[in-house]
């Protein structure tokens, strides 16, 4: 059964952005907007296969 991933976007590079993209990246779709590299964020994107901009 193919089901699609809820997607969401992170705007920002701080400590409760990383959070969420932690919290998220079991069943979600993530993209974000990011001031600063943020490791956390962009590793956490990646595994989802999101787009970081």
């Amino acid at each position: 059964m193919n089901v699609d991933k809820k997607k969401f976007l992170i705007v920002g590079s701080g400590g409760r952005e990383s959070a969420f993209a932690s919290r998220l990246v079991e069943d979600t779709k993530l993209y974000a907007v990011i001031g600063h590299k943020n490791k956390s964020i962009i590793n956490c994107v990646a595994k989802t296969g999101g787009n970081i901009q």
